[in-house]
């Protein structure tokens, strides 16, 4: 993915402060980050299975690749879902929170 196609993609989701990159073992995969209602949710899922609630934040917001393409990322390499999610967390501004804290 170059330059370009990610600020296409950005402008799409709310700008540059609202997409990341990540670079993973199978791939560029694309997050955005949660809206307010989406991140209620987030935090709901991440109080059950952790590994299962990595695997569906990533699906929930990856925008790129398409979701089939993502879930044969997913199947082949299972590890990017912790890369994923993190960076949704990321978004969502909890890593800040997190570092606060310290």
């Amino acid at each position: 993915m170059n330059d370009e196609e990610f600020e296409a993609i950005a402008v799409q989701h709310g700008g540059l402060d609202n997409v990341k990159k990540i670079h993973t073992a199978a791939g560029v995969v694309v997050m955005r980050g949660p809206t307010e209602s989406e991140y209620q949710v987030l935090k709901q899922i991440l109080k059950k299975d952790e590994l299962a609630a990595s695997a569906k934040i990533a699906r929930m917001f990856a925008v790129h690749p398409a979701k089939d393409e993502l879930n044969a990322w997913i199947a082949r390499k299972p590890g990017i879902v912790e890369l994923c999610a993190n960076a949704a967390a990321e978004l969502a501004g909890v890593l800040e929170v997190e570092a606060q804290k310290k």
